[in-house]
């Protein structure tokens, strides 16, 4: 095998599905998020929260691995998403995705949920709640 050919055979790749459920972005991630691939995701992510008060979850069943650069992309949507009033939300991540996520301390910044109907629940659940808080406050909706 060439060496070309052993590093095509090794490339990475990284799959992103999205639709939505109820005005939430519903990102789902298989395969693996390398310093190739954070770009895509960035980019993903991005279109997925234009809108004012970001609705986001992001599916993990099916994502191996996440290098430093993926946790940097997750860091800054969960951290824009909080700037404008919005929620992202990490569902079903696999023990080694997780494992990274708690070694990195992103897990005390950002709600993960162990399933994506319970990811959904939570987004709606925390959408919710602002609507009250700006109801008794008086601000408009």
């Amino acid at each position: 095998m060439s060496r070309r050919s052993a590093r095509r055979a090794l490339a990475w790749y990284l799959e992103i599905g999205t639709e939505e459920y109820e005005e939430i972005a519903i990102l789902t991630l298989a395969g693996r998020v390398g310093v190739d691939a954070a770009p895509r995701l960035e980019a993903a992510i991005a279109a997925a929260t234009r809108q004012d008060h970001p609705r986001v979850v992001l599916d993990l069943a099916s994502l191996d691995y996440l290098s430093s650069a993926g946790l940097a992309v997750l860091e800054r949507a969960a951290g824009d998403c909080a700037e404008r009033h919005g929620t992202l939300v990490l569902a079903c991540a696999t023990e080694p995705v997780r494992f990274v996520l708690e070694l990195a301390g992103l897990v005390a910044r950002v709600t993960l949920a162990p399933t994506r109907e319970d990811a959904v629940s939570a987004v709606a659940a925390h959408s919710s709640h602002r609507h009250s808080s700006e109801a008794a406050d008086g601000r408009s909706m």
